[in-house]
């Protein structure tokens, strides 16, 4: 994280290049998911990257879509610092699951009410929050057909944070670009599905690596 608490996407590239540059890593491949996929392509946009497998990333949003971004994301964090204090409580139940976490993942059922208990509450305290939400809501990413690395775009049929319509918008802006969509699988598919978006991740980057 940069160290002067500016969590924009710009600085937390910057602050990969440096420790990339400290353990003298030229480039890497780069795998992020929501606003972690809109700093990997930025970072591609650096020639920072040998591949890039970007996960709902964000960025290609419309008018409405932005807002819609910018209320559920905000209506998120004040829900967040409403229930973090009940801990596991919440999430006991098959309706609080799906009430806490609907809009992040197509599958809340899956979730242990322990690890929604510890993501909420890192959520409800996060320090960076404002500053984050204001750099991803605020402008669509920049530079991306100067991408010239391979990019795989993933996207869930069900994400409800970030509508899928975005993905061809996104891949269609860097000329690298492959785009593949990830069936009755939400915003955050990794926690869905693990084993077929690891497949997913590991086959790309080891054919780019000719491996």
């Amino acid at each position: 994280m940069p160290d002067d608490g500016d969590v924009s996407i710009e600085a937390q590239a910057r602050a990969v290049e440096r420790t990339m540059k400290r353990l003298r890593i030229p480039r890497a491949h780069f795998v992020g998911n929501s606003m972690g996929g809109r700093l990997a392509l930025e970072l591609a946009r650096r020639r920072k990257a040998l591949s890039v497998v970007a996960i709902s990333p964000h960025g290609a949003f419309n008018q409405s879509e932005g807002r819609w971004e910018r209320f559920t994301i905000r209506l998120q964090r004040r829900a967040a610092r409403l229930i973090a204090p009940l801990g596991t409580l919440p999430f006991r139940t098959r309706f609080g699951r799906r009430a806490a976490l609907g809009l992040v993942s197509a599958k809340p059922d899956l979730v242990p009410p322990e690890v929604a208990a510890e993501a909420t509450a890192s959520f409800a305290r996060c320090p960076g929050f404002d500053s984050a939400c204001q750099s991803i809501t605020s402008a669509k990413a920049s530079g991306l057909n100067k991408i010239t690395c391979p990019v795989l775009i993933l996207w869930g049929t069900r994400d409800r944070l970030l509508s899928p319509a975005q993905g061809p918008r996104m891949a269609r802006r860097i000329k690298s670009a492959k785009l593949r969509k990830l069936d009755r699988l939400g915003h955050v598919p990794m926690g869905e599905d693990p084993g077929l978006v690891s497949e997913i991740i590991l086959r790309f980057t080891r054919n780019v690596a000719g491996v």
